[in-house]
């Protein structure tokens, strides 16, 4: 690394520095001649690639001091890398100088780094590494003689390392690919871009993946990690595809469809518009008329096949859906077919997911730390690995290690994080990661943050690897924006980031933040999973707007034409050869010349399409997607040094190695462990781990917590090299203090702090609670009134029973209720809108029958009309019915939760799950209704049949509707006994949540659960309704 001067010093010459990796550093006065800006300037560092080896010596010439020209010339052995910052003042060796006149220029002969050495040795004083401060960002002039100044040589004791960087460079090595002085090109001129587009033009290829050899670094913990989770995967993957085979195999064809998996009687044609290029076929039942209630939504995978007598004959075509109506579903294929004898859509699912996940784990064999890929100056090798595997395998090491002193061997975390060298970003980052920190002039701007979140945007970018806990409400999305705007609006760092999370919806939340913080995203997905109202940011988007798009469309085209030409020269080849015609010869001959013009057309318009994929993916300032998408091929044209992760608490943690596959050295894990985890249908692979996180995995290990009074004890001495650090958002935005009393203390130990109350106590307007007549009845004797008369919640007792529908649960006592609850709502505030109501349950036949009586046109949704109205009724139909798991992320004005369990045995399944209640309670921003009974609830007995109480929770009904009947299928086998393991005693469970295999009987009472807990704390607050007396609970 090179140090370069702040101001002109006593002599008119300019020295360079090498600033080595580590160790002591010598004072040096040679003097080296460089071009100097009059204008004082911040201490500049320059910093290098690791390269192959170095030459011994090499002579250094003196700069000409020959104005602009000379500095805007390219030096020869120079890589363009570096065009836009300070030269290396050792390029200038294949110069032709004028001989200047000055009688300074005529006395030192031409040094040499061995001179260097020999000249300063004796003299040197040793001294510490010196502070290095960010520069402006702009590019360096000649100009005179007297901007030439001279500055000490810094370089480490060793003499054998003098110059390495410098004299590795002068061998042909690469640069680094990123260099930190550099700015973002999103910030530069269009000028600047097209530049840098042209210096960066190379092919880029896979190196092939090397199997992890004994005695290379991490090979035993490499081993492990993989024999752990590569059957795991394929536990996973062959479980969905026997849920989805059972289903189509024993379901009836009347149960599909009235389960809204299925729907038949279609008839489809090509509309002429595309959706970005790929075709899209219009599927509908005829004129004007409805599809019944149905599962399918934009973004879901279907297949296509025919009728069931045309089933053997047909090919079954997989699509994806892009937009959805009550009369026409749009889907999208990769390529035209005949449509006329396709009449079926059913929901579908892939293995690509487990294919992704596989290849990350295997990833993990490529030491990238140190042996990265060679390229040229052409051709760039594609990263495949991550230099985080001091992190990851940290809990995979081989206790049977010893380290030489005799004690278990340490992998402590030991690389820098991408901004290390970039001292400017390193001291706001420790300055703000302290309370009350002190700014300075040049600090970015930070409005309406508070101090958590000040702290979570420091730790992210000071730190190679972070956690972020963000309970509900607490801001994490703005806090990741505020994070990108400060790295590339203010810091313009030129390294790309990706963003990934669990949900598409959660990519278009963020996509909406960072473009209301002023950033540039780029939104990456599958056809039809990208919301409409941040579509301009798509990929898909940017290609269609891009100036090189007429010239991929006219070469698409001509490849059509080609290919058609192509087929019919086939067909009548074939032809001739079958009547021995003797113009066969010529005809294949035409065949031939044909497939060389596809291939030549092939080939360039792949060019242009990786060009402009190129050049959109560097231009943006992040780049936003799922972890399994972050693996498509539309992104192997960049690499990605720096990744954020959103809901990591949900991913599993092969999911979560995929996006790190690329390249990653500074990671930030944003999630929060007490809410909804990752999402296995297969009990097998729950049980040996699946269900259990990365970011879960990191934060229950050795973190090192930064915020004041968090739950966890910072490690000891020994640990704490291997200590990840973690910041806790403590202060929520979204809910009326009354919904957020009891998450906060039950789940947060009582850390979680309201944003919402202002200086005299009261909580903000926007979360008044709405009209309510059983919010009103348990009002006049509430004991606590210090937020109002009217709370914003309210237990709903009831005795209806639950009853068994196939293999789910079902109560319509329960169902009625809500009905009210909804009618009432919207008689009582004629602003309520109905896409502002939620209504959560944990079962699918709920789900199935409620989606029914809401649904405009049915018949139970005339009580609607006849009691509101037609108009006021149809709002019914924009109330959103799902899962905990499909509101994960979510919020919505008034949440109406079902509970459905209902029983004097008390068994309440999978409800005991406190993450799933903590989600289920925090979704409501002005009221929360829970619907259920008390007294089944607070007995809260739970039972387990090879794991199904807990499988069933995290099957995803509602968050993917193709695992969405494992839930019901494995929650009715939640077994009738009580059992002691992790829902200890019939309670909710605590740290470990996966359940053992093997059923266990007991006949011990069950302790107090979560449901108990919280029923009592709604007791004291007054706030349980009974339904059937219409007062409240005594």
């Amino acid at each position: 690394m090179a140090l370069l001067p702040t101001k002109s010093l006593p002599h008119q010459a300019f020295a360079t520095a090498i600033q080595p990796r580590s160790g002591r550093y010598r004072y040096f006065s040679t003097p080296i001649l460089l071009p100097h800006s009059s204008q004082t300037r911040s201490i500049r560092r320059y910093s290098y690639a690791t390269v192959q080896k170095a030459r011994l010596q090499e002579p250094i010439t003196p700069w000409p001091v020959a104005g602009p020209s000379v500095w805007r010339q390219r030096p020869t052995p120079f890589p363009a890398a570096a065009d836009d910052e300070l030269d290396h003042f050792a390029t200038l060796m294949e110069r032709n100088s004028p001989k200047p006149e000055s009688s300074f220029f005529k006395a030192p002969p031409v040094p040499t780094l061995d001179m260097a050495v020999k000249e300063s040795a004796s003299t040197a004083p040793l001294f510490a590494k010196p502070t290095i401060l960010r520069p402006k960002r702009r590019i360096l002039r000649a100009s005179t003689a007297n901007n030439v100044a001279e500055m000490p040589l810094l370089q480490e004791e060793d003499d054998g390392e003098v110059g390495l960087l410098l004299r590795e460079y002068l061998e042909g090595a690469q640069p680094p690919r990123y260099d930190w002085r550099n700015r973002a090109v999103s910030r530069l001129s269009p000028q600047q871009v097209e530049q840098w587009f042209k210096q960066r033009r190379r092919y880029r290829f896979k190196p092939a993946i090397d199997q992890v050899t004994e005695g290379e670094p991490y090979y035993a913990e490499i081993k492990h990690y993989q024999s752990k989770f590569l059957p795991l995967i394929q536990l996973e993957q062959l479980a969905n595809d026997a849920v989805l085979k059972e289903r189509l195999r024993e379901w009836s064809e009347e149960r599909l469809i009235e389960e809204g998996y299925r729907i038949t009687g279609l008839s489809g044609f090509w509309q002429t518009a595309t959706f970005f290029g790929r075709p899209v076929a219009v599927f509908s039942l005829g004129p004007g008329e409805k599809f019944g209630w149905n599962r399918f939504e934009r973004g879901h995978q279907v297949q296509l096949s025919g009728s069931v007598e045309a089933k053997k004959k047909l090919e079954p075509y997989l699509g994806s859906i892009v937009e959805v109506s009550d009369t026409k579903i749009k889907v999208t294929f990769d390529e035209k077919f005949d449509l006329g004898s396709y009449e079926q859509l059913d929901l579908w699912s892939s293995d690509v997911a487990s294919q992704r996940m596989t290849e990350a784990v295997r990833s993990l064999d490529v030491n990238l730390e140190n042996n990265l890929p060679i390229g040229s100056a052409t051709r760039e090798p594609i990263l495949q690995g991550t230099f985080l595997r001091d992190v990851l395998l940290q809990e995979f090491r081989n206790p049977s290690l010893e380290s030489p002193s005799g004690g278990e061997q340490d992998l402590a975390i030991t690389q820098p994080g991408a901004f290390s060298e970039d001292h400017l970003i390193q001291s706001w980052a420790h300055r703000y990661i302290r309370p009350s920190p002190i700014p300075i002039p040049g600090d970015p701007v930070l409005k309406d943050l508070n101090e958590s979140q000040l702290k979570a945007i420091a730790l992210m970018i000071g730190n190679k690897i972070s956690l972020i806990q963000g309970p509900p409400g607490t801001g994490k999305t703005r806090t990741i924006a505020e994070t990108v705007k400060i790295l590339k609006a203010h810091f313009q760092v030129p390294q790309p980031i990706l963003i990934c999370t669990y949900t598409n919806v959660a990519v278009d939340n963020l996509i909406e933040a960072l473009v209301a913080a002023g950033v540039n995203p780029l939104r990456v997905a599958s056809p039809g999973k990208v919301k409409e109202s941040v579509a301009q940011y798509s990929l898909e988007a940017k290609m269609e707007a891009h100036p090189l798009n007429p010239e991929l469309d006219e070469l698409t085209k001509d490849l059509t034409r080609l290919r058609d030409r192509r087929d019919e020269t086939h067909k009548k080849c074939l032809e001739q050869i079958r009547d021995k015609s003797p113009r066969v010869k010529s005809t294949i001959a035409r065949y031939e010349k044909l497939q060389a013009q596809i291939k030549r057309k092939d080939s360039m318009a792949f060019k242009v399409r990786m060009t402009m994929l190129h050049e959109i993916t560097h231009s943006a300032d992040v780049i936003c997607t799922t972890c399994i998408s972050s693996a498509s091929l539309t992104l192997h044209v960049i690499d990605f040094p720096v990744v954020f992760m959103d809901e990591a608490s949900m991913c599993m943690e092969p999911a979560s190695l995929i996006p790190l596959m690329k390249g990653c050295q500074h990671l930030a894990l944003i999630g929060d462990h007490q809410q909804l985890p990752p999402i296995i249908t297969s009990p097998e692979a729950l049980e040996g781990g699946l269900g259990t996180s990365l970011f879960e995995r990191l934060i229950n290990g050795k973190s090192q917590s930064i915020v004041q009074g968090a739950d966890k004890p910072p490690p000891d001495s020994a640990s704490r090299s291997k200590a990840v650090p973690t910041v806790m958002l403590d202060q929520q935005y979204r809910m009326h203090p009354d919904i957020a009393a009891f998450p906060a203390k039950e789940f947060y130990d009582g850390m979680l702090r309201d944003g919402v109350v202002d200086s005299k106590g009261q909580v903000h307007k926007r979360l008044s609670p709405p009209a309510s007549k059983h919010l009103r009845a348990v009002a006049s004797e509430k004991p606590r009134t210090e937020n109002g008369d009217v709370p914003s919640m309210v237990f709903i007792h009831h005795s209806g029973a639950e009853n068994k529908r196939d293999k789910s649960r079902v109560n319509e006592t329960e169902a009625n209720i809500v009905c009210d609850l909804i009618e009432d709502l919207l008689a009582q505030n004629p602003t309520l809108r109905g896409e502002s109501i939620g209504v959560i349950a944990p079962y699918a036949a709920q789900i199935t029958l409620l989606g029914r009586l809401l649904q405009v046109d049915s018949t139970p949704h005339q009580r609607f009309v006849e009691s509101l109205g037609e108009f006021r009724a149809a709002e019914t139909g924009s109330i959103e019915v799902k899962t905990v798991d499909g509101f994960e992320g979510r919020e919505k004005d008034v949440i109406i939760f079902s509970t459905v369990r209902s029983n004097t045995t008390g068994y309440i399944g999978f409800l005991a799950d406190r993450r799933r209640l903590n989600v289920g309670l925090t979704r409501a921003k002005r009221a929360l209704f829970v619907v259920g009974n008390a007294k089944t609830l607070r007995t809260g007995r739970v039972g387990h049949v090879e794991g199904a109480g807990l499988v069933a929770a995290w099957a995803g009904a509602g968050a993917k509707n193709v695992k969405f009947d494992i839930a019901v299928d494995i929650a009715a086998d939640a077994a009738a006994v009580p059992k002691d393991g992790p829902l200890k005693n019939g309670g909710e469970s605590s740290t470990q949540t996966n359940p053992p295999a093997v059923v266990r009987k007991t006949t011990r009472a069950p302790s107090r659960g979560i449901w108990s807990r919280y029923l009592d704390w709604l007791d004291t607050c007054g706030l349980i309704y009974d339904w059937a007396n219409n007062k409240k609970l005594p």
